[in-house]
């Protein structure tokens, strides 16, 4: 089962807080570096427009650019958050078998459940009668009522003897 630490998302936004200050520092610089620059052109030979023109464009991509950033730490934040909530609907659930064990008989062995919502990565574990795995699985899970069909088959590739598991 693949282990996800939802914090992590979380730890990581302070290295894109500490980005956005310094684009937003670059920002004020270049903002600043504009105005000192229309202040003090030439009356005879002013600043060509299109020159300025590209500069505003590019202080316009600089804004969008802090904007955007923000935006997806945001959407991080609500995505952990998301996920954190998740994960809580899972506590508590109830999964209800039919009985702890089962026979294998004829390469068959059977088990009903019951699970109150649907999971998409449930594990199902067959122990033998010392309580060691034989065989393990895992995949989607629908909510209701279910059976689980067991083949026989060892998670070493062998078929396990008839017997309670």
């Amino acid at each position: 089962m693949v282990e996800i630490n939802p914090y992590s998302a979380l730890s990581d936004l302070g290295s894109s807080s500490s980005d956005r200050v310094a684009i937003a520092d670059n920002f004020d610089t270049f903002l600043s570096l504009l105005t000192t620059q229309l202040l003090n052109q030439n009356p005879l030979d002013p600043l060509d427009t299109s020159e300025f023109t590209q500069q505003l464009v590019q202080f316009t991509e600089v804004e969008q650019t802090i904007k955007q950033n923000e935006n997806l730490e945001k959407l991080i934040q609500l995505s952990a958050a998301n996920t954190l909530t998740n994960i809580v609907g899972f506590l508590g659930g109830e999964v209800t078998l039919s009985g702890t064990s089962a026979e294998l008989k004829g390469g068959t062995a059977s088990w009903n459940y019951e699970i109150e919502g649907a999971s998409d990565n449930a594990t199902i574990s067959v122990l033998d009668s010392n309580g060691v795995p034989v065989f393990t699985t895992s995949g989607p899970a629908p909510s209701g009522k279910s059976t689980f069909l067991w083949d026989g088959r060892t998670d070493a590739g062998t078929t396990a003897p008839d017997g309670t598991y």
